[in-house]
């Protein structure tokens, strides 16, 4: 594996656990922010939002994810869709759309 593959086998992982994840969980919305948005090629860490409907779904998105998280360095933030409206967040930090796939115009609103 070369330097360039190591370095992006995080993010590959990533993507891959947030689709299957995200397909689990109707409604939930994967977001990646931080570092990993403003630096990629020098992010220490990955930054990942979740927004879920339920409490049931949040803590769902916590065991799913757990592994992943534990490998890897992954700070996973879960919150409410009321929780991330309230404080913008997804706006606040720039975050990118990991999971639904969103078209861009989506994304803009």
């Amino acid at each position: 594996m070369t330097k360039d593959e190591l370095a992006l086998a995080p993010l590959n992982d990533l993507k891959l656990e947030v689709a299957r994840v995200g397909k689990l969980i109707p409604n939930s919305k994967f977001y990646l922010f931080g570092s990993a948005v403003t630096h990629p090629k020098a992010c220490p860490d990955f930054d990942v939002l979740a927004v879920a409907d339920t409490h049931e779904d949040q803590m769902r998105v916590f065991d799913e994810m757990h592994d992943l998280c534990s490998t890897w360095p992954i700070d996973l933030l879960v919150m409410s869709p009321a929780e991330e409206a309230e404080c913008n967040f997804v706006r606040a930090q720039s975050c990118q759309p990991l999971f639904p796939p969103m078209l861009a115009a989506d994304f803009v609103s």
